[in-house]
Formats: structure tokens, sequence, C-alpha cells
């Protein structure tokens, strides 16, 4: 086929290409229909994604859940940060985060996992090596270790 019958639908009399009015998906939009098809999957694969493993709960809601046997309270503060003081809550599991990649054996999956930390870089950590090892549910407690002291911790 020359090039000539592929590119020009009809010709007049006088051999002049006859204009349709618009050019056909096919020739010189494939980009865009790509990028259709591509943007429409990735709504497709959101929609179908599981929820996030790492969750986020309030202090209050972590006090309301420690009445229920499923709670368990990790607290990775290093122990030059808790010193001699009592855990923050009842039954929480004190693991140093130094210590956390060794001892992760020894939280259960079974449960929902609140992590107390003093600051934002240990808490991270200790939520991706939860996720990481297959922990399901994980909550991130908002203001962490300082807020939930400042609000419902006796000294």
């Amino acid at each position: 086929m020359r090039y000539e019958d592929r590119t020009m639908r009809r010709r007049t009399a006088d051999h002049r290409p006859l204009t349709t009015g618009h050019r056909p998906l096919t020739t010189g939009h494939w980009p865009l229909t790509t990028l259709v098809l591509v943007a429409a999957l990735c709504v497709v694969a959101f929609a179908c994604s599981k929820p996030p493993a790492i969750r986020n709960a309030t202090v209050d809601q972590l006090h309301a859940a420690l009445a229920t046997p499923e709670t368990l309270v990790l607290d990775v503060r290093e122990l030059t940060e808790t010193g001699a003081n009592p855990p923050l809550a009842a039954g929480s599991l004190q693991i140093p985060l130094s210590m956390l990649p060794a001892d992760l054996v020894t939280v259960p999956k079974d449960r929902a996992i609140y992590v107390l930390a003093d600051d934002a870089r240990a808490e991270n950590t200790a939520l991706g090596l939860l996720v990481d090892a297959g922990y399901k549910k994980v909550f991130r407690v908002q203001g962490g270790a300082p807020a939930y002291a400042k609000k419902y911790h006796q000294e």
C-alpha cells in the first residue's frame, strides 16, 4: 500500500486531499489513549488495594481500647528515656527500639498493637519493623508517649 493511500482517504478531481474535519484516534493520538488507559488502571488498582496496616489513633482511642483484651501497647522508649518509671499503660510491653528487631518474636501477631515512643523517628522505625514482619493491626498514637503521659499517666 502506498503512503498516499494510507494518509488520504479520497482525493478531489484536482488530486487535492479531501479533509474530513477530524483525525481518527489511531493516527497521532496513541499517547493520549495510553495515558487514559494507565490512569484507569491506577484508579482500579487503588480502589482494590488493601487497607493500610498502619492506622492512626488518638490517646483517647488508645485509652478506650485498653479495656479490650485484643489491645497491646508496645512501649519502644529506650531505658535511658523511661528510667525506673513504671510503664505508661497498664499491661504494656516494654521493648526498647534498639532491641526490637531481636525481640520481635515476643510480640503477638493476633492483637491490635499501639506503639508508644517519645519521638516520631522512633515511632516510625518501630511501625516499619512491625509491618515488615507481617503485623496487620498496628496503630500510631498521635502525640506518642508524651501526649499519653500528659493526659492519663498518674505519677
